[in-house]
């Protein structure tokens, strides 16, 4: 192709021209095994030839897993950053920008999962090669048959200065679109996203600013304190309505809620291989362990709860373990459960804010950071105001526990050595 592809530029004579074209279709056809694919240089040689590829690429593509094996293992040949989702809006936004002339613009729309999922950091990294102009994120239900978040993202095919600023707004989730233009915007410096190591696109300047001091002041991540692993999954034929020997535990199907726990747990299971997904050790179910639940409550914030009693739970549940000399998980509990962390995992998460299912993932929450030291003194306060909440929480569910909260909130803001302009952030950004 590489060589057929000049001669067909070049040639001035129209039979000729033809022949060459009608062996590069033959050639793509044969390096495709046998599948229609279109060729733009080809098909737009004038484009090509003379402008060295479009002005404008503008596209809605579809979204997801939709080829076959074969097609995408195809695919990750020619775009190495499509292997790591093998989604198909990856392969459709770098292929649109290899159709750009310098300079030119691509405005996609795509679902929001990109800016800070952990599986397109290679995508991220190859957008901010260039120069990202803005990014709009939409209400929800943009789309009557795609139940999916999505965003509008401007680019430009050139390297961005290094004073660029990337221009950003998100809308409300229930906003009609017919009633106001984005606005204000916020202005943002594309080089901070490049200077973090997974390169989230962050979009409040604010938040973004707190990330990249926790990077200079923080030197552990959650992940240095404890381990996480989900529950289990099987088929619910396996539940008996009592103990059916040695490995037969209880099966919660209650609640978790911020410090508290609704026990339910009537039937019980086999922990086993008969169950089609269970960690290996059956230590995550037992003793003390901190409960975190999957789904992001509506206030967006995480909820978790500490448990002594051993009883199996599913997917939708993480189990929480110390790791060896690390802080108590009362502390980690208290931090879990504060305005800030919700905060910085809500703000670098886009799965946390879905529509359908906005959820907490291992691997970005074990990535958030956490201070460097923990004074003695001021774990012991936190696992007070914790153990204060949980007590009151048992006696009655409905209980005002605020108060403890606020105060756990202010020593969580000072472990991380905000400014009173720094809280008033976190605030502010928990109100929107």
């Amino acid at each position: 192709l590489e060589e057929l592809k000049p001669r067909y530029f070049d040639e001035p004579d129209k039979e000729k021209k033809d022949h060459y074209k009608q062996q590069i279709e033959d050639t793509i056809h044969e390096l495709t095994n046998g599948k229609e694919a279109f060729d733009f240089e080809i098909y737009f040689s004038e484009v090509f030839h003379r402008k060295k590829g479009f002005d404008v690429v503008i596209a809605n593509p579809p979204y997801g897993r939709l080829l076959s094996p074969s097609d995408e293992k195809l695919v990750g040949q020619r775009i190495p950053e499509f292997r790591a989702t093998s989604d198909v809006f990856v392969g459709f936004i770098l292929h649109g920008n290899s159709l750009l002339g310098a300079g030119r613009v691509l405005t996609y729309i795509v679902p929001t999962a990109w800016l800070g999922g952990p599986n397109y950091a290679s995508l991220r990294a190859a957008l901010l090669r260039k120069t990202i102009n803005e990014i709009v994120v939409l209400p929800f239900d943009m789309f009557e048959a795609a139940y999916v978040d999505t965003l509008i993202l401007q680019a430009q095919n050139m390297t961005a200065a290094k004073d660029h600023c990337t221009k950003t707004f998100t809308y409300p989730k229930r906003a009609d679109l017919g009633d106001f233009k984005p606005g204000p915007w916020q202005n943002i410096r594309q080089a901070d996203w490049e200077e973090s190591a997974d390169k989230k696109i962050l979009l409040t300047k604010a938040m973004l600013d707190l990330a990249a001091k926790f990077r200079t002041q923080c030197k552990r991540q959650l992940g240095d304190l404890v381990k996480m692993k989900r529950g289990v999954l099987f088929d619910r034929a396996l539940l008996t309505p009592k103990k059916a020997g040695r490995n037969s535990h209880p099966y919660f199907e209650g609640d978790v809620y911020r410090y508290q726990l609704n026990f339910s747990a009537p039937s019980w299971v086999v922990f086993g291989s008969q169950m089609k997904e269970r960690p290996q050790e059956f230590s995550w179910f037992e003793n003390e362990r901190i409960l975190l639940r999957r789904l992001v409550s509506r206030k967006q914030r995480i909820m978790a709860t500490l448990t002594p009693d051993t009883f199996i739970t599913n997917k939708n549940l993480y189990s929480i373990l110390p790791n060896v000399g690390t802080v108590s998980l009362r502390a980690v509990l208290g931090l879990l459960n504060s305005t800030l962390m919700s905060r910085l995992y809500i703000e670098a998460v886009s799965q946390a804010t879905k529509d359908d299912f906005p959820q907490v993932t291992i691997t970005d929450l074990l990535r958030l950071p956490v201070p460097t030291e923990i004074a003695p003194k001021d774990s012991a306060k936190l696992e007070s105001l914790v153990d204060r909440i949980l007590a009151a929480k048992q006696r009655d569910a409905g209980a005002d526990v605020s108060a403890w909260e606020r105060e756990i909130d202010q020593l969580v803001y000072a472990l991380y050595g905000l400014t009173s302009d720094e809280i008033k952030l976190v605030k502010d950004s928990a109100q929107r």
